[in-house]
């Protein structure tokens, strides 16, 4: 289970190398959805026995409510694709009393949880499995991010970030994916669509390393605040995720997981652990009034020239006074 967040400004070519690589999955739902329409219009012909009613075997789910979201969980896994992951979050402020975002968590856990609503049948999630990914601009991130509701409950701490260090916006190019490469990945997940469930392992040397891995973020808690403490508990659990997904796309026919495959998933998880840090920055920034500037700057520097501070934010030299002595 993956909540993974793309971070850019408008017009870095954000959504549509995420809609390539989800593609076979939506077309498999465009598939699947012409299959159930077929199944219904002959369950109708047939008597409409409910007890027999055809189901829509969905993967990928857009813009939901949480009822509909539960009712899918309980008969099969989901991905949440969100272009804007502020629509999923907005939706979240918007069934804050429901406890949607509890609930949220959860599934990120694999934690069984019930759902009861008046006037309807009560619905227990034993295995609840639903992975999110989405984009979102770095503005969007420090407006809905910053609230409570995500920080303190360790809902931000659960995204894994992928944030590009610059800010440079790709010039035009006469260029075109590569076919081959795209028709491998259509390939590989359908293949992966059909594994069965199974127990993978650690083999001794990726045992050793993931323990060495784990210890080290252990070290690195005790000096942590509370934010990045909640983040490397995280990553102490993704590092195993990130891992099985590798090894799954090794094709890997062993049922353990190799050294190298262990050495990867810690590789990928210093590199969201950075991410994470910017993000913080993004959280962590504030904007202070003027008054608020002059009476931080007073604290911390008694000595200051008030008229020259007063010219720098434009105010008049008895303001600054004034504000200092209240």
């Amino acid at each position: 289970c993956l909540w993974l967040v793309l971070i850019g400004r408008s017009g870095v070519n954000k959504s549509e190398p995420l809609k390539q690589l989800l593609n076979p999955l939506l077309l498999a739902d465009a598939a699947e959805y012409k299959t159930y329409k077929a199944a219904l219009k002959e369950w109708a012909k047939n008597g409409a026995n409910e007890a027999e009613k055809p189901t829509f075997k969905q993967c990928i789910i857009g813009d939901s409510t949480p009822e509909s979201r539960y009712q899918l969980m309980e008969r099969n896994d989901l991905l949440l694709y969100s272009d804007e992951i502020r629509t999923l979050l907005d939706n979240c402020n918007r069934y804050a009393k429901s406890g949607e975002v509890s609930q949220l968590l959860s599934i990120w856990d694999g934690r069984q949880f019930s759902i009861n609503r008046k006037g309807d049948d009560p619905l227990l999630i034993e295995s609840p499995f639903m992975s999110i990914v989405g984009t979102c601009q770095p503005s969007i991130i420090t407006d809905i991010l910053s609230s409570n509701q995500y920080t303190q409950s360790g809902f931000i701490q659960r995204m894994l970030f992928v944030f590009p260090n610059t800010t440079e916006i790709s010039k035009y190019k006469e260029m075109q994916p590569d076919t081959a490469l795209l028709g491998y990945w259509n390939e590989l997940l359908m293949r992966l669509r059909e594994v069965q469930p199974t127990t993978l392992l650690l083999d001794s040397a990726a045992k050793k390393t993931y323990i060495s891995y784990f210890d080290e973020l252990q070290e690195l808690k005790k000096n942590a605040d509370d934010y990045t403490a909640s983040v490397l508990s995280k990553l102490q659990i993704y590092v195993e995720r990130w891992a099985v997904l590798t090894h799954m796309l090794n094709e890997n026919p062993s049922n353990c997981i190799s050294h190298a495959e262990m050495e990867g998933a810690i590789k990928a998880m210093m590199y969201f652990q950075t991410t994470a840090e910017r993000v913080k920055g993004l959280l962590n920034q504030t904007e202070y009034s003027k008054a608020e500037l002059i009476k931080m700057l007073g604290k911390e520097a008694p000595s200051l020239n008030q008229s020259k501070l007063a010219a720098a934010l434009g105010v008049s030299q008895p303001y600054i006074n004034k504000i200092l002595h209240q």
